[in-house]
């Protein structure tokens, strides 16, 4: 039970990546696709381009939400899997914390409920990030598996540049 609580919380982190906020509030409230324009990204920066500042906070602080919790629910329900993985269980929460982060940011990039195109998973990743407590060593893994995973380098940029070491 616990194992399948593990892969639950892997698979939630990415949908909850997944979820094309910036594709909803284009589509709901301007009556028009992210893609289709700017960037040609559904992420928050394209949505401040194309439908100004009160759009692109509101997706900010959703895809930073996201991130955030999908960091979390991977690490809440996967710790239980602990003694079957012989880890201590604070060490599956950090390890489970950065792969519900990549995953998170994976979902955002590539998102199953928006053909695959999302936006560069910048504010995802760093929602991910301020999750806290978060060791620099965790950033840097986030950061790097970000970028082999998205081809984004803005992502290293943005994370190494506003680094939380919180503990």
């Amino acid at each position: 039970m616990e194992v399948l609580s593990l892969v639950a919380g892997l698979v939630v982190a990415y949908l909850l990546g997944s979820f094309p906020t910036g594709i909803i509030v284009g589509k709901l409230f301007f009556g028009a696709d992210p893609r289709k324009g700017g960037s040609g990204a559904s992420g928050a920066t394209n949505i401040f381009r194309q439908f100004g500042t009160l759009a692109g906070i509101g997706v900010s602080l959703a895809d930073i939400g996201k991130g955030a919790l999908a960091a979390f629910l991977c690490s809440l329900l996967g710790v239980g899997a602990a003694e079957y993985l012989s880890l201590d269980p604070q060490t599956l929460r950090v390890l489970l914390r950065i792969a519900g982060a990549l995953l998170a940011v994976l979902g955002h990039v590539y998102p199953v409920f928006a053909g695959f195109r999302g936006g560069k998973g910048v504010a995802t990743g760093a929602g991910a990030i301020i999750l806290g407590p978060v060791h620099i060593g965790d950033n840097v893994i986030i950061a790097a598996g970000s970028v082999v995973l998205t081809d984004v380098p803005s992502n290293t940029t943005y994370i190494s540049k506003h680094q939380v070491v919180l503990k």
